[in-house]
């Protein structure tokens, strides 16, 4: 499975994310990740660069990989007047070993994690694991399989505003999969799907792969996520 995201799709959710909401983000993660014990990070599906440039500027040394070449000509352009500029890759999620270094710390943000299937997703996360140096930790933003098995019993569709017009999104949770379509203004539809986990589900692959701990935040803030959140932060440590 590839993925691909359209120009509607960058155009009316990833180029108008609010620089607020990065802030608060960086700033949970510079809570969490601290920049005297894990200055090296990398960021999985980085986009168009807005936490990886942040994070630099905070003295972090980071590396922004996404599979999408458009966007990574858009930041490196960007970032140029940046202190401490990014490096940013084109490479698949799935081949994060052809990396030649290890990391202290790796991201996977805004449901980032999760678009291939559960046997690919498990090998992503042992070639993060690999990837990381001992004591590095692995943090990933991702939708809760608790809520959305729960909330989307059968198909949930909403209408909302933005930029052109009105974009219609139906949703529905089939076989531990989010599954989505987005129908734009001009008719142009997009079609995304996440494989979910829980909280349980989680715990037991952290065990799996061999990490030494795990634990769960919301809202990017020091309050524990529950099977009532729709968004959790998982933080691994190795």
């Amino acid at each position: 499975m590839d993925i691909y995201f359209s120009e509607n799709w960058i155009n009316n959710f990833l180029v108008t994310r609010n620089p607020k909401v990065t802030k608060k983000q960086v700033t949970f993660i510079r809570n969490k990740i601290s920049k005297d014990e894990h200055a090296s990070i990398l960021d999985i599906g980085c986009g168009l660069g807005r936490h990886s440039i942040m994070l630099s500027e905070y003295g972090y040394d980071v590396i922004g990989i996404d599979i999408n070449e458009e966007l990574l000509s858009q930041v490196r352009d960007t970032s140029l007047n940046s202190k401490n500029t990014p490096i940013f890759l084109r490479l698949d999620m799935r081949d994060i070993n052809k990396l030649d270094k290890k990391f202290d710390a790796v991201l996977s943000l805004w449901q980032s994690f999760g678009y291939y299937s559960a046997d690919e997703n498990y090998h992503v996360l042992q070639q993060i694991y690999q990837r990381l140096n001992p004591g590095g930790i692995l943090l990933l933003d991702i939708y809760n399989k608790s809520y959305f098995s729960k909330i989307l019993e059968t198909e949930g569709t909403r209408e909302f505003d933005h930029l052109k017009g009105k974009i219609i999104e139906k949703s529905k949770f089939e076989n531990n999969r989010l599954l989505v379509s987005l129908t734009y203004p001009d008719t142009s539809m997009d079609l995304v799907e996440w494989q979910l986990y829980s909280i349980d589900d989680l715990k037991k692959i952290s065990k799996k792969i061999g990490f030494d701990s795990i634990s769960f935040f919301t809202d990017f803030s020091d309050q524990e996520a529950g099977e009532n959140n729709s968004r959790i932060q998982v933080i691994f440590k190795k």
